[in-house]
């Protein structure tokens, strides 16, 4: 599966627009050869750019940011704010939690 970077789209085989240098390898919607490879996502199953940005765990970003706020809930529901302020300081990320640094 590919990715569309320009236009978005997730397609199988990219379209083949054949040159004198050789072939150039682009959409078939928009015809841009702005792609690269789709991986899907090990949650909800969508396809996504394989960017390392955003995907080091095959996730994609919707699925990200819902565990990301329902794993807040679930810690903010089980800790006070004292035991949150010192679990961000002992902790190497919990960047979730960065209104609880001092």
């Amino acid at each position: 599966m590919y990715y569309c970077d320009n236009c978005e789209t997730i397609f199988e085989d990219p379209y083949i627009i054949r040159e004198d240098w050789g072939d150039n390898y682009c959409c078939p919607n928009c015809e841009t050869d702005c792609i690269s490879d789709a991986v899907k996502c090990k949650l909800c199953g969508d396809y996504m750019a394989a960017r390392e940005d955003y995907c080091r765990e095959k996730v994609c970003e919707e699925c990200e940011t819902d565990l990301k706020d329902r794993f807040k809930e679930l810690v903010e529901d089980e800790f006070d704010e004292k035991e949150l302020k010192a679990l961000y300081g002992i902790n190497y990320d919990l960047s979730l939690f960065e209104e609880y640094s001092e």
